[in-house]
């Protein structure tokens, strides 16, 4: 009988990571903890693997090798958060320039992709230079810029190769891309951050087309002033605020899950669709499509 409650007992790695990321949720949606943690968690997701190995050592067992395994895998999980919150071990580089003439171009195509760290995009203004810039990495990271000048258009390419892995909570900011594009050169903008932060400034851009890709962290994103364009703002896990700023009417289709809304402003509900007042006959309008997996959205109309 013994033998048979023993096959029968069930592993305690399970519940316990129901019960970290419920209380997870429950702190991000309260506001008590930063979404910026699911950062630090992918960082450390080798602890899980080591979890389950302790898991399957002692928590099968009896009653006390599963309370014995309860403590070691909270030690653990406790250890790999306090390491993850010191800095990387990667020193800090002097920040490489990032400088680039329009040579003549008369519109842009811009992709610019954050594999971990913080991005910052706003206006770079009365300049002969599409873009302009200060990106700073750590030492296993080098940046990869492709640019190129073909028909009158200005074609952009910068993303960080090397260690990947997401910066900790405290040390994300040291690791920031500052980046100014050209206000009056019409683009289309393709901005990816897989892991980090981002502050997106696009007010005074000239942009046809915006397409933004924020996978795990905390991010905001201005909308361009002028003109009339299309945006899809997309993400997996976390929180994004978006601007609308004034004397543009938005047109905001959701197509969210598990996500909380907060609208700030007057806006027209029709299912999931917002709508500004006036954006039929608005000169500067934006058609916006956000899907968040997980998280929280605010927009908020200047």
């Amino acid at each position: 009988m013994a033998e048979q409650s023993r096959t029968r007992r069930s592993g305690v790695v399970g519940p316990l990571i129901l019960i970290g990321l419920g209380l997870i949720f429950l702190g991000n949606n309260l506001g008590w903890l930063d979404w910026s943690i699911w950062t630090t968690l992918l960082r450390i997701w080798p602890v899980f693997l080591i979890a389950a190995g302790i898991d399957l050592l002692f928590g099968r067992r009896s009653t006390l090798g599963a309370l014995a395994a309860v403590v070691l895998i909270v030690a653990v999980f406790a250890a790999a958060l306090y390491l993850s919150w010191r800095p990387l071990s990667g020193d800090r580089l002097a920040g490489e320039e990032l400088v680039k003439p329009l040579q003549g171009a008369a519109r842009a195509e811009v992709t610019l992709e954050r594999a971990a760290g913080k991005l910052e995009v706003s206006a770079l203004q009365s300049s002969a230079n599409l873009v302009e810039g200060t990106l700073d990495m750590r030492q296993d990271e080098k940046a990869r810029v492709e640019y190129e000048v073909k028909d009158g258009t200005a074609i952009l390419s910068a993303r960080n190769e090397g260690n990947t892995v997401g910066p900790t909570v405290t040390d994300a900011g040291r690791y920031t891309w500052d980046i100014r594009l050209n206000d009056a050169v019409p683009m289309a903008l393709d901005i990816t951050v897989a892991a980090g932060e981002s502050d997106l400034d696009l007010t005074k851009l000239d942009v046809e087309d915006l397409r933004i890709s924020l996978a795990v962290g905390a991010n905001k994103v201005i909308l361009p002033q002028d003109g009339m364009y299309k945006a899809d703002i997309s993400g997996a896990v976390g929180s994004i605020e978006v601007v609308v700023p004034r004397g543009l009417a938005a047109r905001v289709s959701f197509g969210t899950a598990l996500v909380g809304r907060d609208l700030v402003g007057e806006w027209d509900q029709d299912g999931n669709v917002y709508t500004t007042p006036g954006y039929a006959t608005a000169e500067s309008r934006v058609d916006l499509n956000i899907g968040l997996a997980l998280g929280g959205v605010k927009l908020r109309r200047e």
